[in-house]
């Protein structure tokens, strides 16, 4: 399994590039209506808690959004880089080549979205996204450091 564990990750992360892409694809209307089914949910889970639903709903759903998906790119990049990269030592060479990958990516959404009627590019989604990426690549360092030092027990290995 672990040697064809990379090829794995390679396949979700072109997997979960179609999925972003395709979302970013979408004209206004239909990203506007995705958004608001899970701004609904989100504010029946506020007023659960009795707490009011907040006013920024929409933008916290949209922009928390673009953080999930990259880091989930994040996530599947770094694992084919780490499994492919086996011989390199130090962990900080594989982190640029998964911001990297989310960063290009984050970059061709936008490209993307400024083709899309109803639907806008903007450079502070590019920073959003690349924050994706780098909790994606702190988790792995975490993760790393724990098998590094011997206490790593197998997770996404």
């Amino acid at each position: 399994m672990k040697k064809y564990s990379r090829f794995i990750y390679l396949a979700l992360a072109v997997v979960w590039l179609v999925f972003i892409f395709s979302n970013s694809m979408k004209d206004g209307t239909d990203s506007t209506e995705d958004s608001q089914f899970f701004a609904d949910i989100l504010n029946g889970l506020l007023s659960l808690l009795g707490i009011s639903p907040a006013e920024n709903v929409m933008m916290i759903v949209r922009k928390g959004a673009h953080v999930t998906e990259f880091f989930l790119l994040g996530i599947f990049s770094g694992g084919f880089f780490t499994r492919s990269f086996e011989k390199i030592r130090g962990y900080w060479y594989k982190a640029v080549y998964i911001l990297f990958t989310v960063l290009f990516a984050a970059c061709v959404d936008e490209f993307i979205q400024m083709n899309v009627p109803g639907r806008s590019s903007q450079v502070t989604d590019v920073f959003i996204d690349f924050s994706g990426g780098i909790l994606a690549v702190l988790v792995w360092y975490v993760l790393w450091r724990r098998r590094k030092n011997g206490i790593y027990n197998g997770v996404l290995h």
